[in-house]
């Protein structure tokens, strides 16, 4: 009996400390066909741990995770990303954030981008605005309309 017991608590804390609970829909991604994100822009490179750049990725540093394929600038920020990936994925799947905020999924410029806190949000432009710029002027409004589009979208949680 005190086996049997073990055994179910060992599976509880085994399901609360992973991520079975954790959906994730990358087919709503933007990912080329290869699954690369970001065009294959290194994700830690737009955080200050990295650089606070946008810098393009190489090949020979590719790591897949949980479907979808990254590429790094470097071995460091590819170790930090293995230290907290959910931290350096881009919001929104890598989708505009400011087209997320109005329903809609815009492919992005790379080199457009915010860090806020332990999120990136990338942007395009909208219909020759500067969605980043809009995205600035508003953010707090534009942040919960763009999580509450993505979880429509996608069915996965907000990532804070």
């Amino acid at each position: 009996m005190k086996n049997q017991i073990l055994a179910f608590l060992s599976v509880i804390v085994f399901l609360f400390s992973s991520n079975v609970f954790a959906q994730r829909n990358v087919s709503e991604w933007n990912l080329d066909a290869s699954k690369v994100a970001i065009s294959g822009y290194d994700p830690v490179a737009y955080f200050p741990e990295g650089g606070g750049l946008a810098k393009i990725g190489q090949a020979e540093l590719e790591l897949q995770h949980e479907g979808v394929l990254y590429r790094f600038s470097s071995q460091e920020n590819l170790q930090l990303f293995l230290s907290n990936p959910e931290k350096y994925e881009a919001t929104y799947g890598g989708w505009c954030a400011t087209a997320m905020a109005m329903g809609q999924k815009l492919v992005i410029n790379p080199e457009r981008f915010v860090v806020t806190g332990n999120r990136l949000f990338l942007f395009s432009f909208l219909n020759g605005n500067d969605a980043r710029m809009m995205w600035q002027q508003d953010s707090a409004k534009l942040e919960r309309r763009a999580d509450f589009n993505w979880k429509k979208v996608s069915g996965e949680e907000i990532r804070r």
